[in-house]
């Protein structure tokens, strides 16, 4: 029997649309999370417990996750060059970018340290050759798809930024449809061979999305 996702774009922080959505989902598939779990949205604290309670489900590590990360640990990677001339914190916290809403979900500013410590180990892609499907939280670039096909790819590579930062658009891949977040708007990509590529982020209608892989539904909340 073929493998059965249920991918789930962009959460940010909202965890009355995630329980919304949840209940609509395959219950026999594998849930993935695009990343961007915190930030924006008034209860990041509560996403984060939720996404805990659910042990089996692949949490992958976004922008956001990476803002988190970056802000609260003081890690600033060489290669992001333009950030190291500005206060990765302030930047975080400003209203944009929503960082101040998630410090202000977690009353006992302890627990952050379990966040921190839970956000370093979370893969940066998900990828199933059988199925042929790759996950990433932002669209690959063929840089970075080359980089995630190393043997030796690690999260700190010189092409981490675009890993989850990216807003490019996809280039094909053969033999796998990529699945990302991160660009506002669900988006299909195709060209004369047939769909290729998957935004799945569809907050800019205000709305959290997930696909049904590989019967290509789409659910929302």
């Amino acid at each position: 029997m073929t493998k059965q996702y249920s991918i789930v774009a962009d959460i940010a922080g909202n965890r009355e649309a995630l329980e919304a959505l949840w209940v609509k989902l395959n219950p026999n598939s594998t849930k993935i999370l695009v990343g961007d779990l915190f930030d924006r949205g008034p209860d990041s604290k509560g996403v984060w417990e939720f996404v805990r309670s659910k042990p089996d489900t692949i949490v992958l590590y976004g922008n956001h996750e990476d803002f988190l990360f970056r802000s609260l640990k003081g890690v600033v990677p060489d290669s992001y060059e333009y950030y190291e001339q500005i206060h990765w914190k302030t930047l975080w916290c400003c209203i944009t970018n929503g960082g101040q809403a998630t410090l202000d979900s977690f009353s006992d500013k302890s627990e952050l340290k379990k966040v921190v410590e839970w956000v370093e180990s979370l893969p940066v892609f998900y990828r199933d050759d059988g199925a042929g499907l790759f996950v990433s939280h932002a669209p690959l670039s063929p840089r970075s798809f080359r980089e995630v096909n190393s043997p030796i790819f690690k999260k700190d590579v010189a092409d981490l930024n675009s890993i989850v930062w990216g807003r490019n658009i996809p280039p094909r891949q053969p033999g796998l449809l990529q699945v990302f977040g991160h660009n506002r708007f669900k988006t299909e990509y195709s060209d004369e061979l047939g769909l290729f590529a998957v935004c799945i982020d569809d907050c800019g209608r205000n709305r959290l999305c997930a696909l049904e892989f590989p019967s290509m539904e789409y659910i929302y909340q």
